[in-house]
C-alpha cells in the first residue's frame, strides 16, 4: 500500500514537472517566431524603399536625360539658323569663297536662343563636283562648314554638326531667262533659239521639257536647237539649268509656234513671154532661207533673189515654145502644193 500510495504520490509531481518545460518552451518559439516575422517584413519594406528610391532616382535621371538632348537639339537648331543668317542672309554676308578656304572662325554666332553656349567652326570644306574637300582655286561653289556647341568658358562639348552654304545671295546667283523673240519655227527649216542664262557656280547641265520633235537643247549652252518636223503650237516647254554646286533655276513655260510647209497662194504676174528671162513674185506662207523654187514644161528658175516668211522673188526663164506651167517652193525637204497655172506667150 505504501509503495502504490508512493507511485500514485509522485507520479502526478512528474507528470507536472514534465508538463511545464513544454510551456514554457511553447511561449518561447512563439515570441521567437514573431520577431522573426517582424524582421523579415522590415527587411522586404527596407527593401521596397530602396526600390523606390531607386525607381524615382531613374525617372529623374531619364527626364534629365530628355531635357539634356532636348536642350541640345534646341542648341543645334538655333545654332544652324544663325550660322546660315551671319554667313549668307545678311546684307553684308561673311561668305567668302578664297582659297585657302577661310575658318570663319572670327564669328561670333550670337543669338542661338539658349544662354550658357557657344558655337564655334571646326573645320570648312569645299564641293569640288562630287564631294567635298579642300580648295584647288577660289570657287563660289557651297562649302561644308563643321561646327560644334560648347558650354560657355568650357571645353565640353555638347554636339557637334555642319551645315552648307553657297554664294546665293549676295553674289551672281544662278538664273536664267525665259525667251520672248524667236518663238516661231518651221517644219523643215533649222531652228536655233539661244537661252539667256548666269550660271554662279560653272559649269551647269541645262535640261529641257516639252520641245517640239526635232528640237533639242544643248546640255552645256543651253541653246535650243534642230529642225521641227510636226507644225503645231507646242506650249509648256520649260528649260532648267543646274550649276556644279546643285543651284536650281528654270524658266517660266513659254511656246514655240511650229508652222507647216510652205503653202503658195499666188504668183504673179500669170503670164510671161517665151524664151526670155522673166521675175515672179510668190506669196504664201512658211517660206525661209533656203527654200528653193521648181516649175514645170522646162521653165527653169534660178536661185530666189529674196525670201522672207510670206514672199519668194525668183528670176525664170521660159522655153521658145508657148504653153502653161506651174511653180512649187521647197523648204526643209517639204514641197507645196502647185501653184495656180501660168501662161508662156509668144
Amino acid at each position: 500500500m505504501t509503495l502504490r500510495n508512493t507511485d500514485l504520490g509522485t507520479q502526478p509531481r512528474q507528470s507536472e514537472s514534465a508538463r511545464r518545460p513544454k510551456l514554457i518552451r511553447v511561449r518561447f518559439d512563439d515570441v521567437g517566431e514573431t520577431l522573426i516575422e517582424v524582421l523579415i517584413t522590415l527587411i522586404v519594406l527596407s527593401l521596397c524603399g530602396v526600390a523606390l528610391i531607386a525607381g524615382f532616382g531613374t525617372v529623374t535621371i531619364a527626364s534629365s536625360s530628355y531635357k539634356s538632348v532636348a536642350t541640345i537639339n534646341n542648341v543645334i537648331a538655333n545654332a544652324s539658323q544663325d550660322v546660315i543668317a551671319e554667313l549668307q542672309q545678311q546684307s553684308s554676308a561673311a561668305f567668302s569663297p578664297t582659297c585657302p578656304l577661310p575658318t570663319y572662325s572670327g564669328l561670333a554666332f550670337p543669338g542661338t536662343a539658349i544662354s550658357g553656349y557657344r558655337v564655334s567652326v571646326t573645320g570648312v570644306q569645299v564641293w569640288n563636283g562630287s564631294s567635298f574637300g579642300s580648295c584647288t582655286a577660289p570657287s563660289t561653289a557651297a562649302q561644308l562648314i563643321s561646327l560644334q556647341a560648347t558650354l560657355t568658358g568650357s571645353t565640353v562639348v555638347l554636339a557637334r554638326f555642319s551645315v552648307v552654304v553657297d554664294s546665293r545671295g549676295y553674289a551672281a546667283a544662278t538664273s536664267i531667262t525665259t525667251p520672248t523673240t524667236g518663238l516661231s519655227a518651221s517644219v523643215g527649216t533649222a531652228y536655233t533659239l539661244p537661252i539667256s542664262s548666269t550660271v554662279a557656280s560653272t559649269p551647269g547641265i541645262y535640261t529641257e521639257s516639252n520641245l517640239p520633235p526635232g528640237l533639242s537643247v544643248n546640255a552645256s549652252t543651253g541653246v535650243i536647237s534642230g529642225t521641227p518636223t510636226t507644225a503645231s503650237t507646242f506650249a509648256g516647254i520649260v528649260v532648267t539649268v543646274t550649276d556644279n554646286a546643285g543651284a536650281v533655276a528654270s524658266t517660266n513655260a513659254f511656246a514655240i509656234r511650229v508652222n507647216g510647209g510652205p503653202t503658195i497662194t499666188v504668183i504673179s504676174p500669170t503670164s510671161i513671154k517665151k524664151a526670155k528671162t522673166s521675175a515672179l513674185t510668190i506669196t504664201g506662207t512658211g517660206f525661209a532661207t533656203g527654200a528653193t523654187v521648181a516649175c514645170t514644161n522646162s521653165v527653169t528658175a534660178a536661185s530666189p533673189t529674196s525670201i522672207t516668211a510670206t514672199q519668194i522673188v525668183v528670176n525664170v526663164t521660159t522655153p521658145s515654145n508657148t504653153g502653161t506651167f506651174t511653180c512649187t517652193v521647197t523648204r526643209g525637204g517639204i514641197t507645196s502644193a502647185p501653184s495656180q497655172t501660168l501662161t508662156i506667150t509668144n
